[in-house]
């Protein structure tokens, strides 16, 4: 072991200035004035160590302990755990009262005593991303994770990276925001268990905003809103899908328990859980790496009576959670020749389920639409989705002036179905012929 003794000037020429040579030698962290040393046991420093210190642990891992505070003699120390090490080096104040910094092999850091304790500089402090180093790792497939102990550690993203094998397709949520854009109103493709759900601005709502349209789940104790999702419903989930991810952003201000669970449909199985206790903050909750099965729920709850918000939830095939975007929909064409071939029904409220016709994910249908005028007077066909009250969501569908009785109008409309895939249709008038054909439909994508 080397220390400052073996530096220090004594012989009678150079004695005079001695005093001043030891003392600029202290501070030195010359290579040639620093100690190498094989670390077996803990290391007690002491102000007569040298500047600089370069210790190799091969046995295990040590802690060094750096001297008892004092302002006249304690000087820097530069102290580097070396490449060759295989163990971690703990820095602690004297006696090993707390930790300063930990050193893996290959680290160093400066450590002062500063205002009556002892600081590490160099290696504290904000960092800039681009300045992290990744020495041995390789691919571009790996993120830094903190690992909940004060360390972090390079993780391979999902258990292997973003490969087509195993994450394709988007989001699976349905219907978020929904395609009814109505405050208060209820979206379709969600259900609960007890309580209810609208969709709501969250400016309204007087919360902060994680997004601006979000669900209110006015829930009660135990019970849950919910999506199902089956294998046979969903064209992405097939015998290669192994894993998937679920999140969410929830928000409440009653105490008590969050959580985002996937289980079987049935209830009996959990896939994987997330909760939290935080209130009055937007918490984001995620299930990673749960194993695959043909028939999911999706679903969050709190545990006592409760309003509840809930905002970009997410459900993705793979080992964890992809960047948050809306489901989208396609236009798939379709023509059927009678959805509805009527004469003189009666102006009201007529049931239309189109299921047979459709795929199990179509929220929305484009239809073609014949009415033959019975009399002279202006008349009009409505249709709205299964379940929509008043016609103020109805949409007008094909519109006619008859004139003795020889009049025909034929146009095209939309209307969005529920879930079901069931819609509603009304003539204004009776005394008509109706004839609806289905021309496409759009699904969830």
């Amino acid at each position: 072991m080397t220390d400052l003794d073996d530096f220090k000037k004594t012989d009678l020429v150079d004695d005079v200035l001695a005093a001043h040579v030891n003392k600029l030698q202290a501070a030195s962290m010359q290579s040639g004035f620093g100690n190498f040393e094989t670390l077996t046991a803990t290391r007690e420093l002491v102000d007569n160590d040298t500047a600089y210190q370069v210790f190799t642990l091969a046995a295990a891992a040590q802690d060094v302990e750096l001297p008892a505070l004092n302002t006249a003699a304690n000087h820097i120390f530069l102290i580097m755990n070396d490449a060759s090490s295989s163990y971690a080096a703990t820095v602690k104040t004297f006696s090993g009262a707390a930790t300063v910094a930990t050193l893996a092999a290959g680290e160093a850091s400066l450590f002062v005593a500063d205002d009556g304790t002892w600081a590490q500089i160099g290696g504290g402090g904000d960092v800039e991303g681009t300045a992290v180093l990744s020495t041995g790792e390789g691919g571009g497939t790996k993120f830094l994770r903190e690992d909940g102990d004060g360390t972090c550690s390079w993780q391979a993203a999902g258990g292997g990276g973003l490969s087509p094998d195993e994450y394709w397709g988007g989001n699976l949520i349905r219907n978020y925001p929904s395609l009814e854009l109505a405050n208060g109103a209820a979206p379709e493709w969600w259900a609960t268990t007890s309580g209810t759900l609208t969709e709501e601005d969250s400016t309204g709502e007087g919360i902060p905003q994680k997004h601006e349209r979000i669900l209110k789940f006015s829930a009660t104790s135990g019970n849950y809103t919910y999506q199902d999702f089956d294998a046979a419903d969903e064209p992405t989930l097939d015998n290669n899908v192994s894993k998937v991810s679920a999140g969410c952003w929830v928000y409440t201000t009653t105490a008590g328990t969050i959580t985002l669970e996937l289980y079987d449909v049935d209830g009996t199985t959990s896939l994987g859980t997330a909760a939290t206790t935080t209130t009055s903050s937007w918490v984001w909750l995620e299930v990673l790496d749960a194993t695959y099965q043909d028939s999911m729920r999706w679903r969050v709850s709190h545990s006592t009576t409760a309003t509840l918000y809930l905002a970009m939830p997410s459900l993705n095939i793979g080992a964890t959670v992809l960047p948050w975007r809306e489901r989208g929909t396609r236009e798939v064409e379709e023509y059927y020749e009678y959805l509805v071939n009527s004469s003189s029904p009666s102006a009201s409220w007529h049931d239309l389920d189109v299921s047979a016709m459709v795929s199990p994910l179509t929220c929305w249908i484009r239809v073609s639409a014949l009415i033959v005028a019975g009399s002279d007077e202006a008349s009009f066909l409505l249709m709205r989705r299964d379940g929509d009250t008043g016609e103020s969501r109805a949409y007008r569908i094909a519109g006619i002036r008859g004139a003795n009785n020889v009049m025909y109008s034929q146009a095209h409309g939309h209307s969005f179905c529920s879930d079901s895939q069931l819609v509603e249709w009304k003539p204004v008038l009776t005394g008509q012929i109706i004839q609806i054909h289905l021309v496409a439909y759009r699904e969830w994508a």
